[in-house]
């Protein structure tokens, strides 16, 4: 996820809500070791729908339409889990919304810098069996 943020103290509000609901600061991309917050569930709608829950009364993001590979979604339906990773103002994705080629340079040094926040969020196909 990435919000625009318009400034630092929007920023910084912004992340330390995030951290407050249960995710953690992201050192290191290739060493996440991240919590399963109470919670927090990304659902996927029959029609591609994308829902992030999170612990307040309306989703943090509710039947968003994304492209993403089958594979992304045989794995998060393999581990009931997916990384949600979140950070503020970097633009991963260009006007046709997909990605750019540095994409995991710039969250990379996000990371390094401690501006990135995720967790292991639990998953769940609507629809599938494995919801039921």
């Amino acid at each position: 996820m990435e919000f625009a943020a318009n400034g630092t103290r929007i920023r910084d509000v912004m992340l330390t809500s995030l951290l407050r609901m249960g995710l953690s600061v992201v050192g290191d991309l290739d060493r996440i070791a991240l919590p399963r917050p109470y919670g927090w569930a990304v659902e996927l709608d029959p029609e591609g729908g994308l829902t992030v829950r999170w612990p307040h009364r309306s989703p943090l993001i509710h039947r968003l339409k994304v492209q993403f590979p089958d594979v992304w979604r045989i794995a998060a339906t393999r581990n009931d889990a997916v990384v949600l990773v979140a950070c503020c103002d970097v633009n991963i994705l260009d006007g046709n919304n997909d990605r750019v080629a540095s994409g995991r340079g710039i969250l990379s040094d996000l990371a390094a810098n401690g501006d990135l926040v995720g967790a292991a969020i639990g998953f769940r196909e609507q629809g599938s069996l494995s919801a039921a």
